[in-house]
């Protein structure tokens, strides 16, 4: 009887101990979800650049992922969300801060689209929010039943490391799906279709209208190639002989970038080709019939754009072209009419239509 004795009271006490124990984390269970249902407030500043949208705003972008946020009242201890975002050589370029007590954590986006650059940072935040508890004077203090014995220093760890993860250890494990999620620059070509005139020396002043298309690569610095024809207004050139009109119709090729960017200006450079024709017709004496010649220049030109709206901007262009063939007119024998100069500046304004 002693010896069967002896062996049921520890039987007993580990019977009492395995039921306070279950009891223990039942109360703990209960606990983290009560604190998972509790709001968390947060205080949001943001600094945008000029262009970048302001609806919705960063606290309804990140309460859509995280519905338990509210804005804080004054006063109210509050994880505190800086969101910044600047526009630097044509990029938007985006920070977010979030910090609490003495922990901080920092992350960052960038693209040409400043709407991606505010979505990246929402997600960024919200899952840094989401992945925290409120802060210590905010959540409940709960007692452990008092049939459980006080849970070991390495219980206590573990469970105030589950509740309550550093600020600044958090956004490491967020950082990777955040990034896969904000691609750098849009994946797509944009298009866009325009028009212009432009005024050129070529021994005489030459106006000349100007149709484009335009394609815009999604790449540093934004470079564009515009792909358009162009027919100058007649000229008259005069020698003593008689009068000669002369038209050049070309098809023009301009590759550009822009090296200088803010919210609506843009300031950059652009390679300019010319491939067509100069046409000559004798105005006096007549009878006369027309001529054409090959005519084909390369030059390079500064540009400036100017975009007050998304789907609207105006662009204004000075530059000069070099003809690599020294096209001659002249009346027989041997009068020179006109010779194609060693170098023809030009200026040039255009309006261009941008599509979403």
């Amino acid at each position: 009887m002693l010896g069967t004795r002896d062996a049921n009271v520890p039987l007993a006490s580990a019977l009492l101990a395995f039921v306070a124990f279950i009891a223990t984390i039942l109360g703990s269970t209960r606990w983290c979800r009560a604190a998972e249902a509790s709001p968390i407030p947060v205080r949001i500043t943001e600094a945008l650049h000029a262009g970048c949208p302001r609806t919705p705003t960063m606290v309804a972008r990140v309460k859509t992922r995280v519905p338990r946020v509210r804005e804080a009242a004054e006063g109210e201890p509050a994880v505190s969300i800086d969101v910044r975002v600047e526009r630097r050589e044509g990029v938007s370029r985006g920070t977010v801060t979030l910090s609490v007590g003495g922990e901080r954590a920092e992350r960052q986006a960038s693209s040409v689209s400043c709407e991606r650059v505010l979505a990246a940072l929402a997600v960024m935040a919200s899952i840094g929010l989401d992945e925290r508890e409120m802060p210590a004077n905010e959540a409940p203090a709960v007692a452990p039943p008092a049939s459980a014995e006080p849970p070991s220093p390495a219980t206590e760890a573990r469970a105030d490391t589950t509740l309550h993860p550093p600020l600044a250890r958090r956004p490491k494990t967020s950082s990777a799906p955040a990034r896969s999620s904000q691609p750098r620059a849009p994946s797509r070509i944009a298009v866009a279709f325009g028009t212009g005139l432009e005024l050129s020396l070529n021994r005489a002043t030459v106006v000349s209208p100007k149709i484009f298309v335009e394609l815009l690569f999604p790449l540093r610095f934004e470079p564009f190639v515009r792909l358009g024809f162009e027919r100058s207004f007649r000229a008259d050139v005069a020698s003593n002989e008689g009068v000669a009109s002369v038209r050049w119709n070309a098809a023009t090729v301009d590759v550009c970038a822009d090296f200088v960017g803010f919210a609506k200006m843009a300031a950059g450079g652009c390679a300019n080709v010319e491939i067509g024709s100069l046409d000559a017709v004798v105005v006096d004496p007549l009878p006369s019939r027309e001529r054409s010649r090959f005519w084909l220049t390369g030059g390079l030109s500064a540009r400036l754009s100017w975009r007050p709206l998304r789907a609207l901007s105006f662009d204004l262009a000075v530059g000069a072209r070099v003809p690599f063939l020294r096209n001659e007119l002249f009346f027989e024998p041997s009068t020179l009419v006109y010779e194609a100069p060693a170098v023809v500046p030009f200026a040039g304004t255009a309006i261009v239509g941008h599509f979403p």
